[in-house]
């Protein structure tokens, strides 16, 4: 039984079978809330049970709390007012809360309906993702990407900057770009052995080397833009290296599939494969959590069906000049990532806590 059907039924007998199930999910914020509802387990069925409730006392907790953080600029506020507007569309009499029966002390609001709690299960989520109260969303949103996100892309900045100027013939005696294309790009002959190497190595090293040449500077900025802001949700929730490192895989990965599946001669180039390993990342994190709160899967299957379009809409656009089979396979390495890399780092956070 899902979680969200066990409150309005009053019934506590799914709950054990529902917490074992979400703690084995390795989805870290979901996990931590199970353990947390685990922990005080008695408490928990009795709140579902029993027709009494200290949402009062709660609500007034929360209430204070809101107010707290107002005075550290810590909520949103109405524009040209200083009072605090709670976060995730709450209002005040629902952070009050009244002394209604039926509810749980754990909804923190006894007059919260469960579509509400599940809001506030998102944002609990959320903040176990970035490490953030959910009333500093504005905030996280401003902090910026990491420091590594843009030290890489500064060097794909460098490359791509010191091919255009050679090819405009500011830089160099020659245009660099075909020659740095013959070097590095991917090519399916040469991964069919259709082709010898240019220097030992190259059948290896262009799995990587690919990435971080691109065909022009609108290309490098595409890749750029969501390479900043999907690299930021992966490294807020498993950190700098393992996020790395799914771009490592992601690029190796979108590199196999073309050569793979693809039947062309020409070079294939540019980070997308990489960028399509945080999507699938993404859309993975975000299918296993409607899985477990037992929200619709909808919009992720329309998310990937997007996916789809706009790929085979600017491969018509691009006469062909798409290479689809990189994006497909970065993408599938990030879907496959997504529980392992997930499962990792719960299994780093479960090994402080036992030390702490």
């Amino acid at each position: 039984m899902r979680c969200r059907k066990i409150l309005p039924r009053r019934q506590s007998g799914p709950l054990d079978a529902w917490i074992d199930t979400t703690i084995e999910s390795n989805i870290i914020p979901v996990m931590r809330f199970a353990r947390t509802l685990h922990r005080d387990i008695d408490a928990v069925r009795k709140a579902i049970e029993l027709p009494w409730s200290n949402g009062q006392a709660e609500g007034q907790v929360n209430r204070l709390k809101a107010l707290k953080r107002a005075m550290y600029s810590r909520t949103r506020t109405v524009a040209g007012e200083n009072a605090a507007v709670p976060p995730h569309g709450l209002t005040q009499n629902q952070l009050r809360g009244n002394a209604t029966a039926g509810h749980c002390s754990f909804v923190k609001s006894c007059d919260i309906d469960p579509r509400l709690w599940l809001k506030g299960l998102h944002a609990y989520m959320w903040q176990g993702m970035t490490n953030r109260h959910p009333s500093d969303e504005h905030e996280a949103h401003e902090a910026g990407a990491p420091l590594f996100l843009w030290v890489l892309i500064g060097v794909l900045a460098v490359i791509e900057i010191a091919l255009s100027l050679s090819e405009a013939g500011y830089l160099g005696s020659f245009n660099w770009r075909w020659s740095a294309f013959a070097m590095g790009a991917f090519w399916q002959p040469l991964f069919s052995d259709a082709v010898a190497e240019l220097y030992p190595g190259q059948k290896l090293l262009m799995f990587v080397s690919y990435a971080f040449l691109h065909g022009s500077l609108v290309h490098l900025a595409i890749n750029s833009v969501i390479l900043l802001a999907l690299g930021k949700v992966a490294a807020n929730r498993i950190g700098a290296v393992r996020t790395l490192l799914l771009l490592l895989l992601s690029a190796v990965g979108g590199g196999l599939a073309f050569g793979l599946l693809s039947s062309s001669n020409g070079p294939m180039i540019g980070a997308s494969g990489a960028v399509f390993g945080l999507l699938g990342l993404w859309q993975a994190w975000d299918y296993q959590m409607r899985k477990v709160t037992g929200l619709p899967l909808r919009p992720v299957v329309l998310a990937i069906l997007g996916l789809i379009a706009a790929n085979l809409v600017f491969f018509v656009i691009l006469d062909g000049g798409l290479a689809w089979e990189a994006h497909f396979g970065g993408w599938l390495v990030g879907w496959l990532s997504a529980r392992h890399l997930t499962a990792f780092k719960a299994r780093d956070e479960h090994s402080r806590e036992r030390r702490n």
